[in-house]
């Protein structure tokens, strides 16, 4: 099949020209930006790695003075220097005075295209050769898509999300190149991203007061807890409580509204949970996790508690093979006092502020939430 819009001027017996769209004027304020388009509303073309890219980039574009304009989406995406909603005309306006565009096969795309703009679009549910933006000069487009699981999905739902496989340093590459910055020096190489690593998960050990976290955490007790810390926390956030005790029910009465969950590692198989403490926690609607260290007591627990769900509280994981030197990133943090570690592993060694690779069993247990990379010490 060739480009679709052949197919449209072979079926309407017309030929295929450039959009004719007056532009009007939108103030910009930068002189020099990117177009970000976010397609929300299909699934298939969603890329969940733009907000790693715009990290990556974020020293050098600001050493640039280059901003990126987000068109599209209800949301900001990380790393986005505006977030516009304005005219289709005043949406030529920008694209026209843009760098380059940047997202999905999109009617922003193929309206670059046609004012020769630079174009790096992502293709989810089309073969690049049908979607790709139809006008201006080849050497100022590029198509990014995904090694095909046997063929796009052809469709505006993607059950194996095959955009999101298109690894974002060949993203960010082209993104210099097409900037006319120095691509060759960036040696990034994704070595593993896993499932949950764009879940935002803040954990806070309450030994100390630590204000300005986000509205709900994860409080850790069994890392450590002091009382007045403890209830700072309870009073002023939504809380899942993270312990190896049993909070006290007047404690949880107290708090009853932000409590939103308890997760509780039982120690010993053998020691019982009072069936009142079950009521109370029904009365507060509060939700209660039972966890347990070792896999064999779970049919014995699950049996013990079958009104409650009982779930391994580690899962072993494989080590990834990586270089001695490799670094992460990661959206679950551990605060204590004016601390911030990555991992638990980094907060048992007390390695705040560090993103190296720790080739331990606690650092695999995490590793669903990193997204672990190579990079030489020189490059961008």
């Amino acid at each position: 099949m060739s480009h679709l819009l052949h197919e449209y001027s072979k079926s309407l017996g017309v030929k295929a020209s450039k959009p004719d769209l007056q532009q009007h004027f939108f103030p910009c304020l930068d002189e020099k930006y990117i177009v970000f388009y976010d397609a929300e509303h299909f699934q298939s073309k969603i890329y969940k790695h733009y907000s790693t890219i715009f990290q990556l980039l974020k020293d050098t574009l600001e050493k640039n003075d280059i901003k990126i304009y987000q068109i599209g989406g209800k949301n900001a995406i990380t790393g986005v220097s505006r977030h516009l909603s304005c005219s289709l005309k005043n949406e030529a306006y920008i694209v026209s005075k843009s760098l380059l565009y940047l997202g999905p096969d999109s009617y922003l795309a193929q309206y670059a295209s046609s004012q020769d703009v630079k174009t790096i679009t992502l293709h989810g549910n089309n073969y690049a050769s049908n979607t790709k933006p139809f006008w201006g000069s080849f050497k100022n487009k590029a198509c990014m898509e995904p090694e095909w699981d046997v063929r796009p999905c052809f469709s505006s739902q993607d059950p194996q999300r095959q955009i999101d496989s298109i690894k974002p340093e060949i993203i960010c590459k082209k993104i210099l190149e097409f900037c006319g910055l120095d691509y060759l020096n960036f040696n990034f190489k994704t070595i593993n991203i896993g499932d949950s690593y764009y879940q935002k998960i803040v954990e806070v050990v309450p030994t100390e007061i630590t204000k300005g976290l986000p509205k709900s955490l994860f409080v850790r007790i069994d890392y450590g807890v002091e009382e007045e810390a403890l209830i700072y926390y309870c009073a002023n956030h939504e809380v899942v409580l993270v312990t190896d005790q049993l909070p006290q029910v007047n404690m949880l009465v107290q708090f009853k509204t932000n409590i939103k969950r308890i997760l509780y590692t039982i120690q010993d198989k053998e020691d019982i949970i009072p069936e009142e403490y079950f009521k109370a926690l029904k009365k507060l609607n509060i939700d209660f996790i039972l966890l347990s260290e070792e896999q064999e007591d779970l049919p014995f627990l699950r049996n013990q508690y079958f009104d409650t769900q009982v779930h391994l509280k580690n899962q072993e994981c494989d080590a990834i093979p990586c270089a001695p030197n490799a670094k992460f990133l990661t959206n679950k943090k551990i605060v204590e006092a004016d601390k911030v570690y990555a991992s638990y592993a980094h907060y048992k060694k007390g390695l705040d502020s560090c993103d190296k690779v720790l080739d331990t069993p606690e650092y695999w247990e995490e590793s669903k939430h990193f997204y672990i990379y190579e990079q030489e010490e020189n490059s961008n």
